[in-house]
């Protein structure tokens, strides 16, 4: 079985109850990360075993439809999600958020598993996942700041 990990960090500078809403502001992504090109969820409060959707762009302007699933939540410091085809290529990738003065580490990790995962790395490469959660943690660290 194959594996594969990415694990990026970012500090914002604000508490984790601020950048928390927008974490989990699934609707809004689209809005606010430009390599999210749709995303819908509907329900009152994002618990474990919600199902969203998403097209994601990983690179390019290609974007791929994604359903996944909450796993685990901690609230407001940690939120993992999965999806994928089962035993083939399954990813869940989470958010965690320590604060420390004022300021927050936000991380973002995605755990890839599955038998088919490294020929889904000829696809999308290293880089190109190493990029695309860069790129989830400066649109968060933008978002949190323009509300300031």
């Amino acid at each position: 079985m194959g594996k594969f990990t990415v694990e990026r960090s970012r500090t914002i500078d604000a508490p984790a109850a601020r950048i928390w809403p927008e974490l989990l502001d699934i609707n809004s992504w689209p809005d606010w990360k430009p390599f999210i090109k749709a995303s819908s969820w509907t329900g009152d409060a994002l618990e474990v075993g919600s199902e969203f959707k998403m097209n994601i762009c990983v690179k390019g302007r290609l974007s791929a439809p994604v359903k996944v699933k909450v796993v685990q939540k901690d609230e407001p410091g940690y939120v993992a999600w999965t999806g994928g085809i089962p035993h083939a290529a399954v990813s869940v990738h989470s958010f965690k958020l320590e604060e420390k003065d004022g300021k927050t580490i936000v991380t973002s990790r995605e755990d890839f598993t599955g038998a088919l995962v490294f020929m889904m790395l000829w696809f999308v490469k290293e880089e190109d996942l190493v990029s695309l959660h860069d790129r989830w943690l400066d649109a968060i660290a933008r978002r949190v700041a323009a509300k300031k």
